[in-house]
């Protein structure tokens, strides 16, 4: 994917954190080479891409010296009521970043549970090297250990790039792809420190058009998609007995 035209905040580098002007938090122009392009098929549980979406949201862990700046966007979904759980082995996400050129080093993938209308608790957190998409930032993401979801609950997904703000004049950026219209509850974004947009109320998790960045208007979920298995919690149960 490449970006014809971007807007981008302008950072300055004070005290060890990135004061940015907030606005236009993540606003390019996708030129293609989504992975929103197949059906959601087996192994394909769900599937939330959808071609021709142009914009994005920031989702990024900067280096150490800029941690008031890191930020995470998360989007949810629901699985159908049943006796199974998924087990989710493969995320995929259209994302770009701020310019060609630049790559994260990995992702960080998390699985939270449902708090009303954004994210919960923590259920699942690890970092990968996507097997796919790093220089391009639509990214596929193979999940080991798998992350194991029960059915008939509402979790939240968040996709952080691991990428170092960079010494230039710019700011190095990753930014997930947004997409509309909404499923479920509006996207969110949390930046804990405080030092990516001065002044956010999301400081704790809040709704995208509510935390001091650019309003992405109708977009206001994320894109990606998940893969895996459908597994029948009685057969997993009895399966030792079965072989004994």
């Amino acid at each position: 994917m490449r970006s014809k035209h971007v807007t981008v905040l302008i950072g300055l580098m004070v005290a060890a954190t990135l004061l940015f002007s907030g606005r236009g938090m993540a606003v390019a122009q996708d030129n293609g080479g989504q992975v929103g392009a197949q059906a959601c098929v087996a192994p394909c549980l769900y599937d939330q891409l959808t071609l021709g979406q142009t914009t994005g949201w920031i989702s990024q862990n900067f280096e150490i010296a800029l941690n008031a700046a890191d930020n995470q966007a998360a989007d949810d979904f629901t699985i159908p009521p049943g006796s199974f759980f998924w087990s989710v082995n493969k995320v995929e996400v259209d994302g770009f970043y701020q310019e060609p050129g630049y790559q994260a080093a990995t992702v960080n993938i998390y699985f939270y549970t449902n708090a009303g209308s954004l994210p919960g608790s923590s259920l699942y957190q690890a970092s990968f090297a996507p097997s796919a998409g790093l220089n391009s930032g639509d990214l596929v993401i193979n999940l080991n250990p798998p992350a194991g979801l029960l059915a008939g609950k509402t979790y939240w997904l968040s996709v952080q790039a691991n990428l170092d703000a960079g010494q230039s004049g710019s700011v190095d950026e990753w930014f997930w792809g947004l997409r509309g219209p909404q499923a479920g509850n509006a996207a969110a974004w949390i930046n804990q420190g405080g030092g990516f947009v001065i002044g956010t109320p999301c400081t704790t998790w809040g709704p995208l058009a509510t935390c001091g960045g650019a309003d992405p208007g109708a977009t206001t979920d994320m894109q990606f998609r998940l893969s895996g298995s459908q597994i029948n919690i009685a057969a997993t149960v009895y399966l030792p007995i079965v072989s004994r």
